[in-house]
């Protein structure tokens, strides 16, 4: 059955459709000359617009639905039973039900693994993140929450982190010097940050699309004194700036992956201490290109990594190393990956309101 948009003629009650959607036509607004509406199309909903000179050629088709007649002149305004009532009204508060857990989104990016709570108030203007994360490179669990305040453009947003078990580096300064003492032993640090994220929503037809900007300051304390007291803790601030790009074409929930889409995150931190020296910049990529049937997907992830060796500091590892092959200390990273992805089986459980397989 198909959903059209129709006009009627008030004196002669004759119908005319005026789209011709594949599925169901919503929404019309006239503007100028112009009709435009929202057609679902199988792929989901899209913004149409028809010129109105065109629809007269349309072909008129029989109502289906009743005409209702005026109502009896003799029984009068029917007002006079409609109760007299004020009400009052009031300024809504934006901390009304300022935390509401709406959704819940698992993190897969190798090496990070993890989870995150998504919260916001009522209205939408505050939007929260709770996120664990386990970096599978040093073995480190953070915890993080960050609040955006999302009723400016771009989107401002402050946040914290605290991060368990650091991986010591023995070739970054103190660390040289203390081989036999510090080896084996772990660090603890926090971040506190603010910033803006300037995000494009892209999506259109077929294609997920979305663009983002953000560039953030950040203060980092990094508990050096809790595990080798003869070492002071190192506090620095630093600034975090990151694009991150996705063109995804839609899958069917029968493909892992999609057969085309590109995937792009560049990545840059810097210390703004000039006593200290971190500096990282980054950028994972995945091309996805069809496979062989229908349900398979072949990927490319070309992705690159500058950190110096002689760095003070060195940023929590978010590269991915090649599989079969431990993280390595290095000044530039580079690193090819190759997939092919086919399903198996299609599991057919699941558990009400939580997950589905």
């Amino acid at each position: 059955i198909k959903e059209q948009i129709v006009r009627i003629h008030l004196k002669t009650k004759a119908m005319e459709v005026m789209t011709d959607a594949s599925f169901r036509a919503i929404d019309p607004m006239i503007k100028g000359d112009e009709l435009y509406y929202v057609s679902y199309e199988g792929i989901g909903y899209t913004l149409r617009k028809k010129p109105l000179k065109a629809i007269a050629n349309y072909y008129s088709v029989e109502p289906e639905i009743a005409f209702y007649n005026a109502l009896d002149p003799g029984v009068g305004s029917i007002l006079k039973n409609v109760p007299n009532k004020e009400y009052t009204s009031t300024k809504f508060k934006k901390s009304n039900e300022l935390i509401q857990v709406h959704s819940w989104i698992p993190q897969v990016l190798p090496p990070n693994f993890g989870l995150t709570l998504l919260l916001q108030n009522k209205i939408g203007t505050f939007q929260s993140e709770l996120t664990y994360v386990y970096n599978s490179n040093e073995g480190a669990s953070q915890f993080s929450a960050r609040v955006n305040y999302a009723q400016i453009y771009p989107k401002f947003f402050i946040g914290a982190s605290h991060t368990l078990n650091r991986d010591a580096n023995s070739l970054q300064t103190p660390f040289d010097l203390l081989p036999s003492e510090f080896y084996g032993r772990q660090w603890a640090e926090t971040v506190f940050s603010s910033g803006l994220t300037l995000p494009f929503y892209l999506t259109r037809g077929k294609w997920n699309r979305f663009l983002s900007f953000e560039g953030s300051a950040n203060y980092l304390i990094a508990y050096y004194n809790e595990i080798v007291p003869s070492l002071s803790n190192l506090e620095f601030p630093y600034e975090n700036t990151r694009l991150s790009f996705y063109n995804i074409k839609n899958r069917a929930r029968r493909q892992i992956f999609s057969r085309w889409g590109q995937s792009i995150v560049l990545d840059q931190s810097y210390s703004l201490d000039p006593n200290v020296d971190a500096t990282q910049f980054y950028a994972l990529s995945t091309f996805f290109f069809p496979g062989l049937f229908q349900t398979h997907s072949f990927s490319i992830s070309p992705s690159y990594k500058f950190e110096p060796i002689e760095n003070q500091y060195n940023y929590l590892d978010a590269f991915s190393p090649t599989h079969g092959y431990i993280k390595y200390a290095a000044r530039n990273s580079y690193r090819i990956l190759l997939k092919y992805t086919m399903p198996l089986w299609y599991p057919d459980i699941g558990i009400r309101g939580v997950a589905f397989f």
